[in-house]
C-alpha cells in the first residue's frame, strides 16, 4: 500500500495550570520564559510567562509583584500589550498577557541602521505607550528592543510593562538590562518615568546607528560607563543624522533625570519636529557580522530505533540541523557539539543544560512495514514543557522532504519561520542513501583522499541531478580533491565550479552552495571571483559559519587583521566546534605579535594535540623559541619534524632540502602556495636568503595573496633588506589591491 509522503500526526500538547495548552515557545527574558498558549476557558491565544522563582520566592516580593500586575492591568492602550492575570503551576507562578503576533524590534535592529523616517515612526508608537503607562503610574524598568514588538499593520507594542519592576532594586542588586539601564538604576536609587525615557534614548540610538550607545567587555563595564562618561553623540556613528534627532537622543541619555525630557509627551513632540528626509542606508549590511540574540536550540542525535546504518541517522540529524540553522531567530548548536550525545539515554533537559540552550529537539527513527517513522518532540529546558511533538511517516526517498516539514513544525512551535523554501522530493531512495554515505565519507576523508566521497556524490547526482545539497556536496568534495592533488586541479575545479553554480541557482538560501562556489574559485587561483561570491553569500546567508570563516581568512591574508578576527570569531560563535577558525585566529594574533592570545587559543581543548603541536612548532620558528618536541608518532617527512630539527640546529642537509622541494611539486595550487610559504620561512630562519626569496617567488607563482604574512613574518627581516624584495613585494601588492577594493577595506598594501 502506498504510504503518504511525509504524513504527520501532531501529538497532544502540555497543559499549564489546568487551563492553558502550550502551543509554542516565544522567548526568554529577565523575568522568565514566555510561551504561546491557548486559554481553554476563553478559546483565545495568549502569552504566558513562567516567572523565575527567585523573583517571587518570598511573601513580601510576591506582594509587591502582585501590586505591579494590578498597576499594569490599568494600562489600556494599543501600544501596550495588556496584562491579564497571575496563576500557578506545580508551585511556580506564571503571568498571562496579550499575545502579539509580531517581530521583536531587536531582530529588526540587527539588520542595520534604520531609515530615519521609519525609526521615528516606531519611536512615536513607543512614546505613546510610555505616555499611557506613566499616566497610570506604571514604570517599565526594562525597556529594550526585545520588549517591543512590531505587529500586524505595523502596530508598535510594548510588552512586559510593569512586570520588570520587581523588588531587586532594594536588595543590593539592580534589575534591568545593562545596555539600556539609567544611571539611577545602576546606583539603586529611586526611579520614575524618566528612567524609561533614558532606556528609550539608548534604544533610539541603536535604531538609527546600528550600534549600542554604551558598549563594553562585560555587563558591569557597560552599566558603570554611564556613571563616569557623558552620553555619546549618535552623529559620530551616523553623519547624516538630523541635529534635532541627535539632540533628542542625547537629552534622553542625560546623566541626571532632571536633564532629560520630563515626560513621554514632551519627547514625542520633540521627535515630531525632526525633518526626516529619506536617506540611503550606508551601512554595509552585506558585510555585517551576525549578533547572537536568537533562541538557542540543540537538535540531539536521532535515536536509532530500527537498525539503520549510522550514516542514515547522522544524515537526517545533520539535515534537520542545517534547515533550522537557516532560520532567522534561531541559534542552532552545530553537529560537532551535539554529536557526542549520540546513543545517550536520559533526560534531554540535562543535555540541554550542558549545551547551554533554551530548547532541545529530541527524536528517533524507526522502521514500519512499508515506510519509516520520524518521531520528534520539542522541549523547553527550564520548565520541561513539551512545546510540540509529532510523527512523520514516509518512504526513504522522502527523507529530505520530511525534515523540511519537521523543521517547519518546529519553527512554528518556536514562533519563527523557516527561511529556506520547501524542497521537492528527490528522485529515489537510493539517491538519498548515496548522498548520506557521501557526506559521511567526505567528513571521514577531510585530510586525505576524496576519491570515494566524490564517486558517491557523483552516483547520487546521476539519480538526482537537480538536488542542490548533492550538487554543493560534490562541488566541495571536488574542490578539496583539487586542493591536495595538482593533477586533479584543472578538471576538478572546472567540474566543481559548474556544480556549485547550479547549486546556487537552485538554492541561493543555502550557505553550502555559496561556500562550494567560493572554494572552487579559490582552488582555481581566482580569489577576486571568490570574494564576490563570499560577499553575496554572506549577505544571503549570514549565519553560515563556513562563509564567515572563509571571508575572515581572506581578510587576514590581504592585511586587515581586525576585520578578519571579527569574522573568525563570528564563525566560532555560529559553530563553536569548528577547528579551522581557531587556527586562523591563532595565526592572526601571531602575525600581529600578540603571542599571549595566540598561545591561549592553541591551548583550547577543542584542538587535537597533533594539530596544536604543528601550529606551535611553526610559530616557535617565527619566535625563534623552543618548540614542542616531535614525538614518535610524528611522520618523519613532515614540516613539524623539520621545524623542530632546524630549531635545534639551524642548518639544512640534502635530505631536508629534498623533502621541501618534493612537497611543492605534487600539491594543488593553494596547498602548493602554503608549502612554498613554509619553505620561505625555513630558509629565512637558517639564513639562506636567496632560497627564501626563491620560495617566496614560488608562492607568488602559485597565487599567494597573504600580504600580512609577507610583511610581518618575524623571520623575514633579512629577506626584506634584499634588493630583490621590492619587486616581489610590488607584484604581491598589485595582486592584492583589487581584492581589498572589492571588499571595501583598507589594508597596509604597498605597490
Amino acid at each position: 500500500m502506498e504510504e503518504p509522503i511525509g504524513s504527520a500526526n501532531t501529538l497532544p500538547s502540555q497543559c499549564i495550570g489546568g487551563r492553558y495548552d502550550v502551543l509554542g515557545w516565544i522567548g526568554a527574558g529577565g523575568m522568565g520564559n514566555v510561551y504561546r498558549v491557548r486559554d481553554r476557558e476563553l478559546d483565545e491565544v495568549v502569552a504566558l510567562k513562567m516567572l523565575r522563582s527567585e523573583l517571587v520566592g518570598d511573601a513580601p516580593s510576591l506582594a509587591r509583584f502582585r501590586q505591579e500586575v494590578k498597576l499594569a492591568r490599568r494600562v489600556t492602550h494599543q501600544n501596550v500589550a495588556r496584562t491579564f492575570d497571575i496563576g500557578e503551576h506545580e508551585g511556580e507562578k506564571f503571568l498571562t498577557m496579550e499575545y502579539v503576533d509580531g517581530e521583536p524590534l531587536s531582530r529588526i535592529v540587527e539588520r542595520g541602521p534604520m531609515e530615519i523616517e521609519t525609526a521615528i515612526t516606531i519611536a512615536l508608537g513607543i512614546c505613546a505607550g510610555l505616555e499611557a503607562a506613566h499616566e497610570a503610574g506604571v514604570v517599565h524598568r526594562d525597556l529594550k528592543p526585545d520588549n517591543v514588538l512590531i505587529g500586524a499593520s505595523e502596530r508598535v507594542v510594548i510588552t512586559d510593562f510593569g512586570i520588570a519592576g520587581d523588588a531587586t532594586n532594594q536588595t543590593g542588586t539592580f534589575a534591568g538590562t545593562p545596555a539600556y539601564m539609567a544611571p539611577e538604576q545602576v546606583e539603586g536609587k529611586n526611579i520614575d518615568g524618566r528612567t524609561d525615557i533614558y532606556a528609550f534614548g539608548a534604544m533610539l540610538f541603536e535604531m538609527v546607528t546600528g550600534r549600542m550607545a554604551w558598549e563594553g567587555s562585560s555587563p558591569f563595564v557597560v552599566a558603570s560607563a554611564r556613571l563616569t562618561q557623558p552620553p555619546p553623540d549618535p552623529r559620530a556613528a551616523r553623519r547624516d543624522l538630523p541635529d534635532a534627532l541627535a539632540t533628542a537622543i542625547t537629552r534622553c541619555l542625560a546623566r541626571a533625570p532632571n536633564d532629560r525630557f520630563a515626560c513621554a509627551k514632551d519627547l514625542a513632540d520633540a521627535l515630531r519636529t525632526v525633518h526626516a528626509l529619506p536617506t540611503a542606508n550606508t551601512n554595509a549590511i552585506a558585510m555585517a557580522v551576525p549578533r547572537p540574540t536568537e533562541t538557542s536550540v540543540a537538535v540531539l542525535p536521532l535515536r536509532n530505533a530500527g537498525q539503520f546504518d549510522d550514516y542514515v541517522i547522522d544524515g537526517l540529524t545533520d539535515d534537520l540541523i542545517d534547515t533550522l540553522s537557516m532560520t532567522a531567530g534561531l541559534r542552532v548548536r552545530p553537529r560537532g557539539v551535539v554529536a557526542r550525545y549520540a546513543g545517550a539515554q536520559g533526560d534531554p533537559r540535562l543535555v540541554g543544560r550542558e549545551l547551554g540552550v533554551q530548547v532541545v529537539v529530541d527524536g528517533s527513527l524507526r522502521k514500519l512495514p512499508d515506510s519509516v517513522r520520524l518521531g520528534l518532540r520539542v522541549i523547553s529546558v527550564t520548565e520541561g514543557f513539551q512545546l510540540w511533538a509529532g510523527r512523520f511517516d514516509a518512504h526513504a526517498a522522502d527523507f529530505l522532504v520530511v525534515t523540511d516539514e519537521a523543521a517547519r513544525a518546529i519553527a512554528t512551535a518556536l514562533t519563527v519561520k523557516v527561511s529556506a523554501p520547501a524542497r521537492e522530493a528527490p528522485s529515489d531512495a537510493l539517491a538519498i542513501d548515496l548522498y548520506f554515505r557521501a557526506r559521511h565519507e567526505f567528513r571521514r576523508s577531510w585530510h586525505s583522499d576524496m576519491s570515494l566521497a566524490v564517486e558517491l556524490f557523483e552516483q547520487a547526482l546521476a539519480r538526482a541531478p537537480d538536488n542542490p545539497e548533492i550538487l554543493a556536496g560534490c562541488a566541495v568534495a571536488r574542490s578539496r580533491m583539487a586542493f591536495f592533488r595538482d593533477a586533479a586541479t584543472s578538471d576538478a575545479v572546472t567540474r566543481a565550479r559548474e556544480l556549485a553554480e547550479r547549486a546556487v541557482r537552485l538554492a541561493p538560501h543555502h550557505g553550502d552552495s555559496w561556500a562550494a562556489l567560493a572554494s572552487a574559485h579559490m582552488n582555481a587561483g581566482d580569489p577576486l571571483a571568490a570574494v564576490g561570491v563570499l560577499r553575496t553569500g554572506v549577505a544571503t546567508t549570514p549565519k553560515s559559519a563556513v562563509l564567515q570563516e572563509m571571508l575572515g581568512r581572506i581578510l587576514l591574508e590581504i592585511g586587515d587583521p581586525d576585520q578578519a578576527i571579527a569574522r573568525l570569531e563570528a564563525a566560532l560563535s555560529l559553530d563553536p566546534t569548528a577547528v579551522a577558525p581557531e587556527f586562523e585566529l591563532a595565526r592572526a594574533h601571531a602575525a600581529v605579535g600578540d603571542w599571549a592570545r595566540c598561545d591561549e587559543i592553541l591551548a583550547r581543548p577543542l584542538l587535537d594535540a597533533d594539530s596544536r603541536n604543528i601550529s606551535r612548532a611553526r610559530f616557535a620558528l617565527w619566535r625563534r623559541a623552543a618548540a614542542p618536541c616531535a614525538s614518535d608518532t610524528t611522520p618523519p617527512d613532515s614540516y613539524q619534524r623539520l621545524w623542530c630539527q632546524v630549531l635545534e640546529k639551524p642548518t639544512l642537509d640534502d635530505a631536508q632540502r629534498a623533502f621541501m622541494s618534493h612537497r611543492t611539486r605534487t600539491a594543488g595550487k593553494r596547498l602548493r602556495a602554503l608549502f612554498w610559504q613554509r619553505n620561505a620561512e625555513v630558509f629565512a630562519f637558517v639564513g639562506d636568503v636567496e632560497h627564501a626569496l626563491d620560495s617566496f617567488e614560488g608562492a607568488l607563482d602559485a597565487g599567494l595573496i597573504d600580504v600580512l604574512w609577507a610583511d610581518r613574518c618575524p623571520v623575514f627581516d633579512a629577506m626584506h633588506a634584499s634588493p630583490r624584495w621590492p619587486a616581489l613585494r610590488a607584484r604581491l601588492g598589485a595582486r592584492v589591491k583589487p581584492i581589498a577594493e572589492a571588499l571595501g577595506v583598507r589594508t597596509d598594501v604597498r605597490e
